[in-house]
Formats: C-alpha cells, sequence, structure tokens
C-alpha cells in the first residue's frame, strides 16, 4: 500500500489511498463482515479477514463468520 501511495498513475494512489481508509475506519467493519459472508473466493475473503483483524486487533479466522458477526454486535 504505502509503494501504491507514491505510484505516478494517479488511479492506483486513489485506490491505495482508500484500501487504507477502509481498513483504519471501523464503520467499514458491517460492510466487510456482510462481503465475507457472501464471497466465495477464498483469496478475497482472506483479505477481506485481513482487514477485519486490522480494524479488531482479533485474530478471528475467515472461515468463522459467525464470531465476526458476534465481535461486530460489541461495537454497536
Amino acid at each position: 500500500l504505502t509503494k501504491g501511495l507514491h505510484h505516478t498513475d494517479y488511479r492506483v494512489r486513489r485506490a491505495a489511498a482508500e484500501v487504507i481508509g477502509v481498513v483504519s475506519d471501523p464503520r467499514a467493519a458491517a460492510d466487510l463482515v456482510a462481503a465475507l459472508k457472501s464471497e466465495s473466493d477464498d483469496f478475497v475473503k482472506s483479505g477481506i479477514n485481513r482487514a477485519l483483524q486490522a480494524i479488531s486487533g482479533r485474530s478471528i479466522e475467515s472461515h468463522q463468520v459467525e464470531q465476526w458477526e458476534e465481535w461486530l454486535k460489541t461495537q454497536k
């Protein structure tokens, strides 16, 4: 991501900044949990899970969606 912020193409810089914004914003957690529930691609699920781990500080795995939902209830 840090390389993306210094890329010559403004679209790459914008995308990198957006990713950093989502990962650092706890308000995005509900959308990420919903995406994790509906996603079928393991690589995408892994990326979503890492973002949730960064937001929450927890080490819940991507296949444990129920635990993410329980954590999400504590955030409201």
